[in-house]
């Protein structure tokens, strides 16, 4: 949540409590692997549908409101131009988007 905050405000355009400090530091520090192999999304619904490779299961995390379907083997995000910003920041080019994703969302 703290990465996608400094995405859409900025590190200096939100607030957080004082005790939330040593987090938000820790977050804004950590280093995340560039993805190791490619990632695709499409349209499932109100939902973008993301198949990556498992080492690749942390950049998709980065996105608030991800969860996992073990049945579909999919992570599912909120379709929204903010969650397809933060896997296009994070895949690179490793990220395919279908047809009509972009559309979707604007």
């Amino acid at each position: 949540m703290i990465l996608a905050l400094d995405e859409i405000f900025g590190p200096d355009g939100w607030e957080h409590p004082a005790e939330l400090a040593i987090e938000v530091a820790e977050t804004r520090g950590r280093e995340l692997a560039p993805a190791e192999q490619p990632a695709a999304v499409e349209l499932s619904g109100n939902e973008l549908a993301v198949e990556c490779a498992f080492a690749d299961k942390e950049l998709v995390k980065l996105v608030p409101g991800y969860r996992w379907s073990a049945p579909q083997r999919r992570w599912y995000l909120p379709a929204s131009p903010m969650a397809l910003r933060i896997l296009e920041l994070r895949f690179g080019q490793h990220l395919v988007v279908e047809e009509g994703v972009r559309t979707f969302l604007e």
